[in-house]
């Protein structure tokens, strides 16, 4: 008997009119599409998330393009030069370091700041190289 009365109890709780009806349906698809547009906008931004994590593993080849691009800007420049100093030293590959020194010091979009970056960082946290980064600097100071 006990039964019984659940059902009822369900029974009286789903609408009884049509107007009533349509409206819990209607109540019923707007939070089912909510859902599943906020469920695929998470879902992306994990995607661009593991995209973002793939772009910092750059190489040396990587910022040397980014140096000898012409359409690089001061922020392009400033990001090469200290993503640089972050992951690379310059006797893992002293020819290319030195091309990619040369070519962001003489880049038409070079600025105070990178000459900055480059005797402060770059010369400090490379001694061995000292007498040779200093000739660089001072032959792309020239130009």
């Amino acid at each position: 008997m006990n039964f019984f009365n659940t059902f009822d109890f369900i029974e009286n709780f789903f609408p009884n009119t049509p107007l009533a009806f349509l409206i819990f349906l209607l109540s019923f698809f707007l939070l089912t599409t909510i859902f599943v547009l906020i469920t695929a906008k998470l879902i992306k931004k994990d995607k661009k998330l593991k995209k973002n994590n793939q772009k910092k593993q750059l190489s040396i080849e990587n910022l040397i393009e980014i140096a000898r691009n012409k359409k690089s800007n001061i922020n392009d420049l400033v990001f090469a030069f200290k993503y640089f100093n972050e992951n690379f030293k310059v006797k893992q590959f002293p020819d290319k370091a030195f091309d990619f020194f040369k070519l962001i010091l003489t880049h038409k979009n070079r600025g105070k700041v990178l000459f900055d970056i480059f005797h402060n960082k770059t010369v400090k946290l490379n001694k061995d190289f000292e007498d040779q980064l200093n000739k660089i600097e001072k032959e792309c100071l020239n130009r």
